[in-house]
């Protein structure tokens, strides 16, 4: 079987351990989460070319894993830099990259080659637009994983996300009506799509975002040692990791105001992350009077995060819409208490797990009382004996449910070849 997945995000990780920084587009959870079940699905045998986006470092082909090639789609464009997001205009220069792409290879005939096509739609209208057109020119079945929906997760941060996103609640409404399968992150978020009468139930379907629970064991080693040394953490204090994307709808503006708040001395706050709003989040914490107690890391490779979870005290997720969340499942894997915003489907999965508390999004003074409930040994404490998560977030069992889904809608299946 071979799957196009279409996504303008990607975390590249080459097996030599060589990197990309895409400074155009700060990395996050959904890059990580993508590269993940890419991964997952690799192991399980199935072929996959992945439509994404490159720097001008990044080869056009790369071939990442054995049955699995990257494609760079991304055409020449200026730079110009949005507020949140990266680099305006990217994910529409992904889109029509993908298009071209599509066209140029119906004409040289290798279009029947693909079985399913697998496209990652975040809020934002491209990624939706980009869909269906692309399954249309290829002729094969579409599968869509609804990452934030425009309709029910996210609200505008910037003026121009709020002109757009009347686009794209109207883009993620025509793709899930077109997709012959549509996967969302959440039973919230499945719920609320059978509800609204978005889509049919026999063609949606809950798989959720993954973790690798043997990466997050608690086991300290010289990695870890070595990462602390050099952001030079103070190891007498009690540790706050915030772990993303500085961008406004990761809540960190709500971060540094519950810092202010709080009264605890020998607290410090380890933000692991870098965007666009990192300057105006320094500049905050200035005003505050605070930068003693803040390290700022920029961005860090995924694979250094279990450092960061093996010091950690608590992590903050402090989102302002979020439907899952890889942070969220890494900490609880790690064992590490986390106080998390009470949006998307967060709730559903803290429920399930007994080392988080949850807050009102955008509460300074609530999210600083839980930090500080938990680091006073008043709520939870850290458990270094868990390393795992329910068995339906683990890496198996997402690309198992995934290649499901891709056997029930190929050409083959609907052909009655094998």
């Amino acid at each position: 079987m071979l799957v196009l997945r279409l996504t303008p995000y990607f975390y590249f990780r080459q097996p030599e351990d060589g990197y990309w920084d895409l400074r155009y587009e700060p990395m996050g959870g959904m890059q990580v989460q993508i590269t993940q079940h890419t991964e997952a699905v690799a192991a399980l045998g199935v072929e996959q070319i992945i439509l994404t986006i490159g720097n001008q470092d990044t080869p056009r082909h790369l071939d990442y894993l054995p049955g699995t090639q990257i494609v760079s789609v991304r055409l020449p464009q200026p730079t110009l830099r949005s507020k949140s997001k990266g680099m305006a205009g990217l994910l529409g220069n992904w889109a029509l990259g993908s298009l071209v792409w599509s066209l140029s290879n119906r004409i040289r005939g290798a279009n029947k080659k693909i079985d399913v096509i697998h496209c990652h739609c975040s809020e934002l209208a491209w990624t939706f637009l980009a869909a269906p057109a692309v399954a249309t020119v290829i002729g094969a079945p579409l599968v869509l994983t609804v990452h934030c929906s425009a309709i029910f997760t996210s609200h505008p941060s910037t003026l121009l996300e709020a002109i757009g996103h009347p686009a794209a609640r109207f883009a993620e409404r025509r793709a899930v009506s077109k997709a012959d399968r549509v996967l969302v992150l959440t039973e919230r978020m499945a719920d609320l799509y059978l509800r609204h009468h978005v889509v049919p139930q026999q063609r949606l379907a809950v798989v959720p975002d993954c973790v690798d629970n043997e990466r997050f064991d608690g086991r300290r080693s010289q990695d870890t040692a070595n990462f602390w040394c050099r952001y030079q953490i103070p190891n007498h204090r009690r540790l706050v990791a915030f772990i993303g994307r500085i961008a406004p709808e990761k809540g960190w503006e709500v971060l540094a105001r519950a810092a202010a708040i709080m009264s605890i001395d020998n607290v410090h706050f380890l933000i692991c992350g870098d965007g666009h709003q990192r300057p105006e989040f320094e500049r905050l914490i200035d005003s505050l009077g605070l930068r003693e107690r803040f390290t700022f890391t920029g961005f860090i490779r995924h694979e250094e995060v279990p450092a960061v979870m093996a010091r950690a005290d608590v992590i903050a997720m402090p989102s302002l819409h979020e439907e899952l969340g890889g942070t969220l499942l890494e900490a609880l894997a790690a064992g590490v208490p986390i106080v998390a915003s009470a949006v998307g489907g967060i709730p559903s999965v803290v429920k399930k797990v007994r080392h988080g508390l949850l807050v009102p999004a955008g509460d300074s003074r609530a999210l600083a009382n839980a930090l500080s409930e938990v680091l006073q040994g008043r709520s939870m404490c850290r458990d270094d004996r868990a390393g795992q998560v329910p068995e339906e977030f683990t890496l198996r069992a997402v690309g198992q449910a995934l290649v499901q889904h891709y056997k029930a809608v190929s050409r083959k299946s609907v052909s009655g070849e094998t």
